[in-house]
């Protein structure tokens, strides 16, 4: 099966259906189709978020990983056939927030995850072919992107390990970056955007575990993060509710 390797972190927002435009300075005669995606061996760079995205895609990729829709930087797997993806087109015009300028934009559909990703494969250049049979898959899923939710006065938000593990240590503050339009969208108001919808109560999830906690102050701050300002929306968390 054709298999495109891929540098980290775009596997991973590939496979997980974020990334609708792989960028390449080639393109086959025809779109290939249902491709595997494969993570190359390099970690991510250290300093990549502010070599290698915009301020809006910076905030976007920090929710993915605050939410727990993608993995924190140095936890994404590499070398590693992750799950695959239909090439349906190419273009040099896509409109996608990851085309990149000048580059041929490979158009991207149908993102799946393997279950059990196959570990230690080398990758190649180019589209290169893996033993597996393109009609008969490893079990896979599509990874469903969960933002924060607002019903009446109630907010609720699948979390990650790392904040649940905070919240069940007592802490009282709860920030979500909102310098992206995808989260902006979720929890400020529509008639004026730079304000918060207001909540009384955020349940917080994580996995088959939830717990309520009661909210007695919410904010919008501006603050300089090293290169950028950040856009973040503060609530100031009080007892549990449940």
């Amino acid at each position: 099966m054709k298999t495109l390797t891929v540098k980290q972190p775009w596997a991973s927002l590939i496979c997980s259906g974020i990334k609708d435009v792989e960028n390449r300075c080639w393109q086959t005669k025809v779109p290939p189709g249902r491709i595997l995606i494969h993570a190359g061996g390099s970690k991510v760079p250290k300093h990549f978020d502010q070599n290698c995205l915009s301020f809006e895609e910076i905030s976007y990729v920090n929710n993915l990983k605050q939410f727990g829709i993608i993995p924190e930087y140095q936890d994404m797997p590499l070398s590693t056939i992750l799950g695959y993806v239909d090439v349906t087109g190419f273009t040099v015009n896509s409109k996608s927030m990851w085309a990149g300028q000048g580059d041929i934009h490979w158009l991207l559909e149908n993102a799946y995850l393997f279950d059990e990703p196959i570990c230690n494969v080398k990758g190649k250049l180019g589209l290169f072919d893996y033993p597996m049979d393109k009609d008969n898959l490893p079990p896979a899923h599509k990874m469903t992107a969960t933002f924060p939710t607002i019903k009446g006065k109630k907010m609720t938000i699948h979390v990650c390990d790392k904040d649940w593990e905070l919240l069940q240590n007592g802490q009282t503050e709860y920030r979500i970056d909102i310098g992206n339009k995808y989260i902006a969208d979720c929890i400020c108001t529509k008639e004026d955007p730079s304000e918060l919808i207001p909540v009384s109560s955020i349940e917080f999830v994580h996995g088959d575990k939830s717990v309520v906690y009661k909210v007695i102050e919410c904010d919008r701050v501006l603050h300089s993060v090293g290169y950028r300002f950040k856009h973040e929306a503060v609530y100031t968390l009080d007892k549990k509710l449940k």
